[in-house]
């Protein structure tokens, strides 16, 4: 029924709309993709960088008639450019780009590949606490400034795939340095592939690091977001996903949010700074259950290491998953009322 609901669409649409040239664009916009769409109220002609297209033009949730009427605005020869529903990035709307929009027609929820950022799953293994790291390191994100003098590497993480979605680089891993900072509670609205849901956050916890593993020496480093990691209280999932790494694949249970990840900018102790790579691509950080015991040993280097490392991997206890940050609700007494409301006074417990 789905598949006969999308041909018709297109047929009718194609019979309809279709036009003897495309639509040409007002701007020149590279690939990948890179606005958030919708953005804002309404819809966007050419935005700001940042962020991901989507066949849900209008943000509701489902991509229905009000989303093809929106994309009928933009059909030749009397439509106007819409970048949000340029899915080839060719700077033209036409039968690529419908067919791009049909493939999902009733689809309900967030579009994987569309509205999620182009970044990794990560599988993160626990490691055992070995000397710290001393700052001071400084690190702000959206909410924070804040200098860390000592750190302790208590998670690795390596990219992993998810029932099946391919692995953007397999060699970007991440170090995760934990610290002990208090800070203030924020709520903010997350978009993951478990849908969009309201969460709370806590003290940070967590700098996120790109790292590599098994690689040799004076290889570079990858070119990605560090992360400042925040205690959270986030959404019960109960899903059964599919795993597979370098390591192994398994069946674990995805149970619920435990943290969130802004990306941040960083400056280490020589100096050195390192901007935000993509200021949509956050993290959510889910609780699993995973059955498997693990005893690895990875050769680990990253920007607080000197030399390779060899560390010691084990306990599966968490899933990292791709995610935008859509709302940040304000502060205040209101915000205590909604936070009792949703979860109670409980702060998450997350060690």
């Amino acid at each position: 029924m789905r598949i006969v609901l999308i041909a018709s669409m297109t047929a009718v649409v194609a019979f309809v709309l279709i036009g003897s040239v495309p639509v040409a664009s007002h701007a020149q916009s590279p690939c990948p993709c890179i606005l958030n769409c919708p953005a804002g109220d309404g819809y966007v002609v050419v935005g700001p960088e940042g962020g991901h297209k989507t066949p849900d033009l209008n943000g509701d949730g489902v991509v229905n008639l009000q989303d093809l009427a929106i994309f009928a605005t933009a059909w030749p020869p009397a439509g106007t450019y819409l970048f949000c529903a340029d899915y080839d990035c060719t700077g033209f709307i036409n039968l690529v780009d419908l067919a791009h929009f049909a493939t999902h027609w009733l689809h309900a929820g967030p579009v994987p590949g569309y509205n999620q950022p182009g970044i990794d799953h990560y599988k993160l293994y626990d490691t055992p606490l070995g000397p710290p790291f001393s700052g001071p390191v400084w690190v702000r994100d959206q909410f924070w400034e804040v200098v860390i003098t000592e750190l302790w590497l208590s998670k690795f993480g390596t990219p992993v795939s998810k029932n099946d979605v391919e692995v953007c680089d397999w060699m970007a891993h991440q170090t995760w340095w934990e610290f002990f900072v208090p800070g203030s509670i924020w709520t903010i609205e997350a978009q993951d592939q478990f849908g969009t849901h309201d969460w709370i956050l806590f003290d940070p916890r967590f700098l996120v690091l790109p790292a590599l593993k098994n690689e040799g020496v004076g290889q570079p480093l990858p070119e990605l977001n560090h992360y400042l990691c925040y205690e959270a209280q986030g959404p019960p999932v109960q899903i059964e996903v599919f795993l597979e790494d370098q390591f192994d694949q398994v069946q674990v249970i995805v149970l619920e949010g435990k943290y969130f990840c802004n990306p941040c900018e960083k400056e280490s102790p020589d100096g050195t700074m390192y901007p935000v790579v993509d200021p949509w691509a956050h993290l959510t950080v889910y609780q699993v259950l995973n059955p498997i015991p693990y005893q690895l040993l990875a050769l680990v280097q990253d920007q607080f290491m000197t030399e390779i490392e060899e560390v010691l991997l084990h306990d599966n206890r968490y899933l990292a998953v791709p995610a935008l940050k859509t709302f940040v609700f304000p502060t205040g007494s209101s915000d205590w009322e909604r936070i009792r409301a949703l979860y109670g006074t409980r702060r998450p417990d997350t060690k």
